[in-house]
């Protein structure tokens, strides 16, 4: 016995087709009988071959128990999966195949096998029979089990039954030939003249009645649209299978469309339209499958467009194909041929079906149908190639389209299309926007639609795109506001970041997918976590997930209170609702991936797995009871768009508000947010005038400060508590190391909290962690270190994403070379200061809190307030100081201050270095304290006063306090001529 191995096609391939018909058609008289129990066939082909002609035998993965021509035995060997026979006469092969349906649940739901012999049915569309490489005429006969009906293609429907055995005859050339056979309750009625007969199993009456309906609906509107159907009869028969599948004359109806009403209604839609375009006439594969793609945009495609629903149905084809197709899996048009897996059909039929619609754009309406019905009614049961196409459409058109197909046929991939720098300036005194078209790799000829608001009104315009980057200028009248490109998605181009949702279909199509559950959900979901295993997903413990894991891969997360979750979003929403849901996001850490999240009741009765893939247009699917209840995509932008607009803001001084007429409206705010340009000491007043305010009016509150971290929040209480010294509670806070920014910018602050027992609130997280994550991400925090990082976080916002590159570009963040681990660092500084200020109020929720912190993080609430908004709810108001922005969602209030000096810090003046001896001076600043000290270099400070100094930062606090006047004393180590130190006290006065 001999085998040679071939893929099984899944359930969106339409037809089959075999290359190289000859003038003399070749007869295939098949036989076929099973064996149920063993999932056997056992067959008999015979081929005659006309005059002295040739084929090529295909044996897939078929035991091929013998082979003779005319009666003569042959050797059967063949080289690379075939097996030409050349001559005039009868071949006959008898094989066997196994076709086992017995565990269905471990098929990928990307590849679900065509065929199958079980006690349910019997259902073969593939290589069940040893194939030949050209057009045949066929007949079947088909022994089948009592009991069972046997469906095939078959011009009339006069099924001649011999007790078991049913036989098939097809008149026309043909490629292929299938059967299917079951328990089957049998319909029939005549449509438009043509004999319909429905064949469906046991219990699905209403499903027969729902396709018998449909059937009634296409057959007139698609004979109305091509001509008259092309067949006397049209079967449509169940099957066992997950999917269907259309055939010349009949089309056969997969379970899950059978559960699915609308994905079953689309299919048969193409199904119908494939009788015209794939079953009558058929795609020459030689030079590529054509017909796929026709058929998905008629089917498809139209009904959307006819609908008004065309633009997003476009837009949906393009993130499938950037979902499902990644660069190794991209293949050029002209070479496709089947839909094997979801890649191969967003190819085949997605992008095909963007070409039948530029098509249709480039040659017009009349053309466009013209040359359909041409191709219909002239090569009907012949094989027609791309090049007989193009002429066809070039005919009807009277222009030369080779460039069309040429380059949208030989290209692989979608259009490379960017339009970057766009802007509006006068050139000789007329306004013109102006703007790039750039495309990558090689370029292509296309038309660009463009459409731009203006204070006047919507301009609308196509653009002739030459293949070479070229700066494009538009004269305008009025003043332009934004300019969107393709909003209508008429180009097969790829996606920018803006218009791209996260969706189920990225999850599935992604190369690297992972798989994220602790051990309870693992055991909770098991079947679940085997048939995503079976699928290529990657199981991970969730503690065990690393950044590089969330940066490399899509990731599905079982369960909504995964500390993944936690840690990128900070909470899911949806889970509080009934039934099962799946989540997808954009993944945080990595635009082009998702994250998506699983959770609620697994019954038994729901394949869970399977319903969710034929969701892939979606972002939020819910389902119970086995019915999809919600089914949402995350709204982006349509088309590529660019702002050319900015707002100049102007105020008006005498109609605006003085910050004591908007203080009454603090008052009754859980959190209020005092921004603060760290070296503006203007600032620093006006949050003590908030908090004085506050306090006056007898409100409970404490003050939540950036510059002070956690660790040392006991350090603070002592102080405020009085007892350590100011001294004492800036060195063991370590201000001077971790804040850095002169103490008398806050001192009255604090100062003003201790003398009214208001408490203050060390927001902050360390800053060695700050520093670590921003040198090597989350992933290189220790253990001990991960104890101060909070369980919550959201890495989402996308907004506050590009405002933070827009800096580290801008600066590149001293020194810093990856912005992923920046912008972790800052999403962990705000986080920290958020969970300290929700955890003040979860013990306090009688008191309210005044936040004070930089700019940065309060700006249109991105940074501190939304995510203190999320653990708690608290409403909140933000003040800002004279904002880089006054767009309306910067803040509540923007204040502007008058410049102020803060109090003055004096310096000693030396350059120190902490050495083994102790704090050695390298360093006098001439005319300075120090010098008029007599202090020297190479001196060893000892103690100021009866301050110890070990190193500068001791310096520094017991300067921070010091006035004009003021004298004190310095104990230093002098070097001695020879060897040794020698003590010194010098008095030194400001």
């Amino acid at each position: 016995m001999m085998k040679a191995a071939f893929s099984v096609l899944i359930f969106l391939v339409l037809l089959p087709g075999y290359a190289g018909a000859d003038e003399q058609i070749p007869r295939y008289d098949l036989s076929v009988s099973f064996d149920i129990g063993k999932n056997l066939l056992k067959g008999i082909a015979r081929i005659t071959i006309p005059d002295e002609g040739k084929i090529e035998i295909i044996p897939g993965d078929l035991d091929i128990l013998s082979v003779s021509l005319n009666g003569q035995p042959l050797e059967f060997q063949p080289a690379e999966g075939v097996f030409p026979i050349a001559g005039k006469g009868v071949v006959e092969i008898t094989y066997e195949g196994t076709f086992s349906g017995e565990d269905m649940s471990r098929w990928k739901a990307s590849r679900i096998p065509y065929d199958v012999i079980s006690e349910a049915g019997i259902s073969l569309s593939r290589r069940w029979y040893p194939a030949i490489g050209s057009l045949a005429l066929f007949s079947l006969k088909a022994a089948v089990p009592e009991g069972y009906t046997a469906i095939s293609s078959a011009d009339r429907v006069t099924v001649l039954r011999k007790g078991r055995e049913a036989e098939f005859s097809f008149p026309h050339p043909a490629q292929s030939i299938f059967l299917v056979a079951g328990k089957y309750v049998e319909t029939e009625e005549i449509v438009e003249g043509t004999r319909v007969r429905a064949y469906f199993f046991h219990g699905n009456r209403s499903g027969a009645g729902r396709y018998m309906e449909s059937a009634r609906k296409y057959l007139t509107a698609y004979g109305k649209l091509f001509g008259s159907y092309p067949f006397e009869s049209l079967t449509i028969a169940e099957t066992v299978l997950p999917a269907g599948f259309s055939m010349p004359a009949a089309v056969v109806i997969g379970k899950d469309e059978m559960r699915h009403a609308t994905l079953g209604e689309r299919s048969f839609r193409r199904y119908i339209v494939s009788q015209w375009f794939g079953n009558s006439v058929y795609a020459d594969m030689s030079g590529g499958n054509w017909a796929d793609g026709l058929s998905a945009y008629l089917a498809y495609l139209r009904p959307e467009e006819e609908a008004g629903r065309g633009p997003q149905f476009r837009k949906r084809i393009l993130v499938d194909y950037e979902s499902y197709v990644n660069p190794a899996q991209e293949i050029a048009l002209k070479d496709y041929q089947h839909a094997t897996d979801f890649a191969s059909a967003a190819i085949g039929y997605g992008k095909g079906a963007m070409i039948f619609h530029m098509l249709r754009n480039e040659v017009g309406e009349d053309a466009f149908y013209g040359a359909l019905n041409t191709i219909g009614s002239k090569w009907r049961f012949q094989e027609v190639s791309w090049d007989d196409l193009r002429a066809a459409f070039e005919k009807t058109s009277e222009s030369d389209l080779s460039w069309f197909f040429d380059q949208w046929l030989s290209g692989k991939g979608l259009l490379p299309l960017t339009v970057s720098d766009p802007g509006v300036f006068l050139d000789k005194g007329i306004q013109k926007v102006t703007f790039e078209v750039v495309q990558e790799n090689e370029p292509y000829r296309f038309r660009l639609p463009m459409k731009m608001k203006t204070d006047r009104g919507e301009i609308s315009d196509v653009l002739d795109v030459p293949k070479e980057t070229k700066r494009i200028e538009i004269p305008v009248e009025g003043n332009p506001r934004e300019v969107v490109f393709d909003s209508s998605y008429d180009l097969v181009r790829r996606l920018s970041d803006g218009e791209r949702p996260p969706v189920i279909a990225k999850l599935i199509g992604d190369e690297k997918r992972i798989l994220i559950s602790s051990g309870r959900e693992t055991q909770r979901y098991e079947k679940v976590v085997h048939a995503l295993a079976n699928e290529g997903f990657i199981l991970k413990d969730e503690k065990d997930v690393k950044d590089e894991d969330i940066r490399e891969a899509s990731l599905l997360v079982l369960g909504f209170d995964s500390p993944v979750l936690k840690r990128l979003y900070g909470d899911f929403q949806e889970r509080t609702k009934p039934g099962f849901s799946l989540i997808v996001r954009k993944n945080p850490l990595n635009l082009s991936k998702v994250v998506a999240a699983a959770g609620g009741p697994v019954t038994e009765d729901a394949p869970l797995l399977n319903d969710f893939f034929h969701y892939g247009e979606y972002s939020f699917v819910r389902v119970e009871d086995g019915i999809p209840r919600e089914k949402t995509t995350t709204e982006t932008r349509s088309g590529m768009s660019f702002e050319l607009y900015e707002p100049v803001v102007v105020l008006q001084p005498r109609k605006a508000e003085r910050l004591d007429d908007v203080m009454p409206s603090l008052l009754m705010t859980p959190i209020i947010y005092a921004g603060e340009r760290h070296t503006d000491y203007e600032d620093h007043r006006v949050q003590l005038k908030i908090i004085r305010y506050l306090y006056e009016k007898g409100r409970k509150f404490a003050v939540g400060m950036e510059m002070f971290q956690r660790p040392f929040q006991k350090v603070m209480d002592e102080y405020l508590q009085g007892e350590i010294t100011e001294r004492e509670f800036l060195k063991r806070t370590e201000y001077f190391k971790r804040w850095q920014f002169d103490y008398s910018q806050y001192r009255e602050i604090v100062e003003y909290a201790k003398a009214k027992g208001i408490p203050v609130i060390a927001l902050n997280i360390r800053s060695e962690i700050i520093k670590k994550v921003s040198e090597a991400g989350l992933d290189s925090l220790s253990e001990d270190e991960r104890k101060d990082v909070p369980e919550s976080m959201d890495m989402s916002d996308e907004e506050y994403r590009d405002r933070l590159k827009g800096i580290f570009e801008g600066h590149r963040m001293r020194g810093n070379k990856s912005f992923d681990n920046f912008y972790q660092s800052q999403i962990l500084w705000d986080e920290t200061m958020a969970h300290s200020i929700d955890e003040f109020l979860s013990r306090n929720p009688d008191h309210q809190i005044v936040v004070l912190a930089g700019t940065g993080h309060l700006m249109y609430g991105s940074g501190i307030p939304q995510r203190a908004h999320r653990r708690n709810g608290r409403s909140f108001i933000t003040i800002l100081p004279e904002a880089p922005s006054l767009e309306r969602d910067v803040a509540n209030y923007v204040f502007f201050a008058e410049p102020e000096e803060p109090p003055v810090t004096f310096k000693l003046g030396i350059v120190a270095n902490k050495t083994d001896d102790g704090l050695k001076i390298d360093q006098i600043v001439p005319r300075s304290i120090a010098n008029a000290a007599g202090l020297e270099e190479g001196d060893i400070i000892v103690a100021m006063d009866d301050w110890k100094v070990g190193e500068v930062d001791d310096i520094r606090i017991f300067m921070s306090d010091k006035k004009r006047g003021d004298s004190f004393r310095i104990s230093v180590l002098r070097k001695k001529f020879l060897f040794g130190y020698r003590p010194l006290e010098l008095k030194a006065k400001i």
